[in-house]
């Protein structure tokens, strides 16, 4: 699984991305980068089917600020990680949460159409706990081609031209927020839906990437 240094190449850069607002399940809202949308969606599910309810106060997700206890950029200020109920999920040495293990189980379970799983729950980090905490371990690229069913797997329909429309304009909306930023994320965003019209082009999308990591990293 990706570490967190790795997910910021990725999601680079911080504190920029076009966000979305969205109401959890209970009374929680939480600002996220667009890209996560749908993997937030497939969260707020579980907690649903769970009936786990947020609480205003203490749920939150995007944060322009450092991570706890360093210097580097939390991930929170790349929009990607959200926090759940913290009075009652605290970070701390001991592990101490009120999510089931069940639903917890249930959000590491979320997979994208490619089966790369996308939620990560800090309650399982190796040192202090995080429980409040779930962090998308996914790519860009990898989240784009969408969130697997955990209830039917629907048949391929070919898109509407509604659909393209959608696409054309979320596409056109980020790219022209991100590219004077030479963020990475745009990047593997355009090539992921460059990738799945023309598969051609996979070895020339690879290389801009691969560009834009060497020099983030700089």
């Amino acid at each position: 699984m990706r570490s967190t240094a790795e997910l910021r190449i990725l999601w680079a850069p911080a504190c920029t991305a076009p966000f979305a607002r969205l109401n959890l399940y209970g009374e929680g809202v939480v600002t996220v980068d667009v890209l996560i949308v749908d993997a937030v969606k497939a969260l707020n599910a579980v907690l649903i089917d769970w009936d786990y309810r947020t609480r205003r106060a203490d749920t939150g997700a995007y944060n322009c600020r450092q991570i706890t206890g360093g210097t580097n950029y939390s991930l929170h200020a790349y929009g990607i990680a959200v926090d759940l109920n913290w009075s009652t999920n605290p970070y701390g040495h001991h592990l101490i949460t009120d999510m089931p293990i069940g639903m917890i189980e249930d959000i590491e379970g979320i997979r994208t159409a490619g089966g790369v799983q996308v939620w990560r729950w800090g309650g399982r980090y190796s040192n202090n706990k995080d429980a409040m905490h779930f962090e998308v371990v996914a790519s860009p690229a990898e989240l784009v081609r969408g969130i697997r069913s955990t209830t039917t797997t629907p048949t391929p329909q070919p898109p509407n031209s509604k659909d393209l429309d959608m696409d054309e304009q979320r596409l056109r909306e980020i790219v022209r927020e991100e590219t004077e930023r030479g963020s990475n994320r745009t990047i593997s965003f355009v090539g992921a839906m460059l990738e799945a019209q023309f598969p051609k082009m996979a070895e020339w999308t690879k290389a801009m990437s691969d560009l834009t990591v060497d020099r983030l990293k700089k």
